[in-house]
């Protein structure tokens, strides 16, 4: 079980036709991320995309004491009942798990 925070790293674009959509998932998905540790690291608007396909709008960040927390809250049933307002509010979505790196174990092995 992983006990170093991590970090939920979130690509989306949203539809702003599904602004009621948008509401509810915002409304009930920010207590439930609270309820399992975690708080807003970062909000961003993509301005320009440089190399990639150019579907994103927006990048959120979240810490979360753990990798596992992430887990356990994209899984509480609380969340799983969002997905359907989810899907109609971020018609393009990416959810990744990151984590501190160090990259010296890569540099040396390099070397």
């Amino acid at each position: 079980m992983s006990t170093e925070r991590a970090y939920m790293l979130v690509t989306c674009k949203i539809d702003p036709a599904q602004a009621g959509a948008f509401q509810q998932y915002v409304g009930t998905a920010r207590p439930l991320f609270a309820a399992y540790g975690g708080k807003p690291a970062g909000q961003y608007s993509v301005a320009s995309t440089l190399v990639g396909s150019a579907d994103t709008t927006h990048v959120i960040v979240m810490e979360f004491p753990s990798a596992d927390a992430i887990r356990s809250c994209l899984t509480d049933p609380a969340y799983v009942a969002l997905i359907p307002f989810r899907s109609l509010a971020f018609p393009t979505l990416h959810i990744a798990i990151a984590a501190d790196f160090d990259p010296m174990p890569l540099i040396q092995a390099g070397s």
